[in-house]
Parts: C-alpha cells; structure tokens; sequence
C-alpha cells in the first residue's frame, strides 16, 4: 500500500512486515544490510518503480475484490506496533469480528513471475517472503490473530485467494531473530556481517560534502577489473551478433547443423510513444518450452542442442 511521509519517517523506529523477510534472508530483492541503512540513515526519497506503481493502484481493486467474494467488512490502513516495542505493521486492512488480517498482493502486472511460487488457491503455497510477512503480522497483533487472507491480482490469470494460518514456532523464531538484528545491529549502529545493501539503497543515502574516507586498494581493483571485463564481454557480444546478422544477408531465417534462426520484427508502443518496429537478437536451445518460435515474435531467436554454435 502506499504510505505518506509521515509513516516513511515512523518505519525507522521499527521493523515492519516487509523489513523482516529481508532480516531473515528470504527476501529476493532486499537484504538485511538495506533494512540496516533504512534506520539508522538518512535515505532520499525512494523512486518507486512502474510495478511498485501499478501495485499501489491496484491495491483498491484487489480489496474491492476480496470483499465481494468473502462478505467480509474490512478496515483500511492500520498500524499497530508490538509490545516488545520494535516490530511493527502497517495493515492492508483488518476484518471486522473475524480475528484476520488481509495483505492484498499482485504479481506479474508488467513483469514476469514465477508461477510456481503461487500453488493452490486456498492455501499458504506463496512466495516464502509472503509468508514471513505475514506471520511477522500476526505476531504483531497478538494471539487472537489466526489467520493473513491474501488476495491477489496474477498477471494473465486474474484474482486468486490465498490463507495463512498463525504458526506459533515460526512467529517464536521471527521474534528471536529481529530481536537479535534490531539490539545487535540497529541499537548498536553496526552493520549486519556478510550483507550487501543493494545499488538502490546506496544510491538513496545522503551524502555528505567534501568528506573522504580511505578505503582499501582491492576494493578499487576488485571494481576496475569487473568494468573491464563487463566492457570486454559487450564488445565480444556486439562482434558475435554481427558476424550472425551479416551471414543472414537478407534473410529472416538460417539453419545449422542444430538448430534453426530466425530474425522477425517486434512492435512497441506507447501512450506518450510512436510506435517503433525493430528486431533484436535472442538464443533459443531446441527442446526448451518457453518462447515457442512464431512469427508473432517477430525477433531473433536461435534454436539449439548445444550451448554454442
């Protein structure tokens, strides 16, 4: 959901839902070194990506949804902070006289998603981020608490509905571990050992004026290296992706001993954006399902036994 100012600054007095998937190391996309720097620094303002966008707008609908199909009366926007005085969660919504949470979700709106993350409707089969997310919620709000509904939006799929139930020696081993990582790390001001923070994190912290500070040569070295060898491997790739586009001549299509190449046009459009057509170069291994050659994928694939050709 998206939140103000206001509750941006309350975060870093606590450890929310979204910050203890990281905390425990379950988290994809964010780490126990961002949860870290988001207290005990100064962050710019976050720039929300497109799917993080479309999430917050669709957060409504999936609400709208969720008390359709279930009859529940549910309450927006609710923050309720642990007595143990550092976890906290900002709610979706609650349900009135049902001891439940709702976390609305979605996924694969813009961007691609794991299918198989996402199991049988009706049960707890969802990313293990969610899960922890949720049990960090019931753990906020108390015992009476049994049950996060999780209502979500599947890109090419549509609503699904999905139930976690309070587990008791999860919520026990949560509360242990954000203990130990808000009195050890965050009270301490020291850093969570073997973690990065993540590109966007560092890119946020509020740098401070003609300050210098020494830092190890490797580092550098260890950097310059990897520039290097990324530079090196996008010209080899830009040299390779010639060589197949001249030996196609004016062709669309080419065959080798094991594996078939097309070349076919792709559209883009925009509202804000002429339409453009152009052709980019993909690798296909033959036997493998996903991205079937049609010409509707007017792009380049290549279609191989071997890695290599």
């Amino acid at each position: 959901m998206p939140i103000t100012e206001k509750q941006r600054e309350q975060r870093k007095n606590y450890l929310g839902g979204s910050d203890a998937p990281a905390v425990v190391g379950v988290d994809p996309w964010k780490t126990a070194a961002d949860v870290y720097l988001s207290k005990v620094q100064n962050l710019s303002e976050p720039n929300l990506g497109e799917a993080a966008q479309i999430g917050n707008l669709c957060e409504d609908a999936v609400l709208k949804w969720f008390r359709k199909e279930t009859g529940f009366k549910i309450t927006r926007n609710q923050f309720r902070v642990h007595e143990n005085g550092f976890m906290a969660a900002h709610l979706d919504a609650v349900i009135h006289h049902e001891h439940a949470i709702v976390e609305a979700k979605t996924a694969g709106i813009i961007t691609p998603f794991d299918r198989d993350q996402w199991g049988e409707i009706g049960t707890d089969q969802i990313p293990e981020k969610y899960i922890v997310q949720c049990q960090h919620q019931m753990a906020v709000m108390g015992a009476e608490i049994k049950i996060v509904w999780v209502p979500v939006l599947l890109g090419g799929v549509g609503f699904r509905m999905y139930r976690v139930e309070r587990n008791d020696d999860l919520i026990q081993s949560l509360q242990h571990l954000e203990e130990q990582f808000w009195k050890e790390h965050v009270q301490k001001n020291i850093p969570p050992p073997d973690s990065l923070p993540s590109l966007e994190i560092i890119k946020r912290l509020q740098r401070i004026p003609k300050k210098i500070v020494p830092i190890e040569d490797s580092l550098i070295q260890g950097w310059l290296d990897a520039k290097a060898t990324a530079s090196a491997a996008s010209k080899l790739k830009d040299e390779s992706e010639r060589k197949i586009l001249a030996a196609l001549e004016d062709a669309e299509a080419a065959e080798c001993g094991f594996g078939t190449l097309t070349y076919f046009e792709q559209h883009r459009s925009a509202y804000t954006v002429k339409e453009q057509t152009f052709r980019v170069p993909r690798f296909k291994k033959n036997g493998d399902s996903h991205g079937e050659n049609t010409r509707n994928d007017r792009s380049l694939t290549a279609s191989a036994q071997h890695s290599d050709c």
